[in-house]
Formats: C-alpha cells, structure tokens, sequence
C-alpha cells in the first residue's frame, strides 16, 4: 500500500522523539534477549538436538531435554504460561480508561511473552513432531507469532496525525490568503478518508483503492488552492510555501491514518482467531498429556 510520503521540516505525523527513542530501545533489547535466549539454548542442547530419533535415545541428553523429561517439558510449561499472559493485554485494551499503564507498554509485554513463550515451546518440542496435535499445535504458534509480529509491524506504521498543526497553518493562510484557510478545510471535509464496510480484511484491502484516490486528492487540493489564491506573489512566498507542503502532507497523513488503523483492526481480528484457536489447542495438548502420564514435577514416579 503506498501514499505520498510525509516530509517537512518538523515532524508533523509521528509519535514524538521520547515514545520513537522508547520503542527502538524495547525492539532493540527484546531482539538481544531473542537472540541470546535462543543462542543459549541451542548451545546447550545442540549435541542431542542434531540426532535422529533413534540416536538421541543413547544420548546423555535425551532424560532431560525430551519433550516429557524434565528440562525439555519445563520448557513447554514456562512457555505455555508466558503465551497464556498475553490474554492479559485483552482484558487491558477492554479497560482502556483503567489507569493500568498505557496501552503501548502492554502491547510490548503482549509481544515479548509472546516471542519468548513461543522460543520456549519450540525447544519443548525438541524439533521433533510426533503426533497430529502437536503438529497442529506448533503450526497455529507459528500463525499466531508472525501475524502477531507483522501487527506490531502495522501497529508503528500508523501515524499519529497533527491536527492542531494543520489548523495554524489553515489559520495563517485565512490570514494573508483571504479565506484560503476556509477553503481548503471545506475542500477536505469534501474528501473524508473512506471507511471499510465491514472490520473484515477483506473490506480493507478492497478500500486500498480509494484511500490512495484520496490521498492524491487531498494533496492535490492544498496545492491547487493555494495556486488559486496566487501566494507565490506574496513577500511571505518562502515561509508560506512551506506551510503550503506541511498542510499538504498531514492532509495526506489523515487518509494514511485511517487507512492503517483500519488495517491494524482486521489485522487484530484475524491474530486474535488464530490465539484463541491455540488457546484451544495448548489446553488439549495439555490434557492429553497429563493423560498419559507426563506430568513434569507433579509426577509421583
């Protein structure tokens, strides 16, 4: 999906230097500990890891590591427990007024128990697929990991558009434009971003279209007003043409604004099927195993 791209000299559609240092700093730490957790493991358990089934019965490795041994099933049950902590994040965006942290601090908890949990339940399974559950189960963590991912993704992308910024600017051209302001504002209210029929995928990339009609539009009304309204004849051509493309770009930003949140809902619908289906599958996983004895520390061997 593409719109023009923001430019200017402040930044006029993002998230502020404080919250962009904020979550470099999160992506960057949680990659290290991704990285050293998962280097870590497979350090320790590569020896028996490389071996075939049958070989890694001999190994030294295999009464620990095995999926139902001790180490290799406290993995699985950490992991578990650290994926089923993201549930918690849903219960927070439904107290959205609740003063529990911000929403943004929960998604990167949400996201990192999420990773670290799923890195663990790997290692559970030893990289070894015995039976249909676990098959099943290991592909739904890994639709619910990416899709998960590439909604945070889509979650950094959305701008945040400034809206008080572009009413100075509309109120500086009313003022030396005779009314240009009212104008542009009325030609834009004229070209609202499109809103998808249904929250479904679909609907939003159907409606990609005409976001992108829009969003040429709307620039194209800032700089088509201002040219009627002649400021390149004024002594204020310089500051004013720069205000001239800033307004044009956040008008651009609130098509691109919209378009994204819209993404990221269906997005979210979508993850949030896929989690509760693993959900679903984890606790079957569960019971069967208890069922056949492999119960980790609570086994009375």
């Amino acid at each position: 999906m593409y719109f023009p791209r923001v430019s200017g000299p402040d930044t006029t559609v993002t998230d502020p230097p404080r919250e962009q240092a904020g979550g470099v700093l999160w992506a960057v730490v949680l990659v290290i500990l991704l990285l050293g957790a998962s280097a870590y493991l497979m350090w320790r358990g590569y020896a028996f890891y490389a071996l075939d089934l049958e070989a890694r019965l001999d190994h030294a490795d295999h009464d620990l590591l095995s999926p139902g041994k001790p180490i290799g099933h406290g993995y699985g049950v950490v992991g578990t427990i650290l994926m089923l902590t993201n549930l918690f994040y849903l219960v927070r965006r439904r107290l959205a007024r609740a003063r529990l942290g911000s929403l943004r601090a929960w998604l990167n908890l949400h996201v990192t128990t999420g990773l670290i949990g799923g890195v663990l339940v790997v290692f559970h399974s030893a990289f070894q697929l015995r039976s249909p559950i676990a098959t099943t189960t290991m592909l739904a963590l890994f639709v619910v990991l990416l899709t998960g991912v590439f909604g945070r993704f889509l979650y950094t992308l959305t701008p945040r558009v400034d809206h008080a910024r572009l009413d100075k600017h509309l109120s500086d051209f009313d003022s030396v434009g005779q009314g240009m302001g009212k104008v542009i504002r009325a030609r834009l209210n004229a070209v609202p971003p499109s809103q998808p029929r249904r929250p479904s995928l679909l609907s939003v990339l159907l409606t990609i279209p005409s976001w992108i009609r829009e969003a040429n539009r709307r620039r194209q009304i800032v700089f088509e007003t201002a040219a009627e309204h002649e400021l390149a004849h004024l002594t204020e051509v310089r500051l004013l043409g720069a205000k001239v493309s800033e307004s044009a770009d956040i008008a651009v930003a609130e098509v691109r604004a919209v378009a994204l949140d819209a993404f990221v809902r269906s997005w979210r619908g979508l993850h949030r099927f896929f989690a509760l289906l693993l959900v679903v599958l984890v606790l079957v996983h569960i019971v069967v195993a208890w069922y056949l004895g492999y119960r980790w520390i609570f086994s009375v061997e």
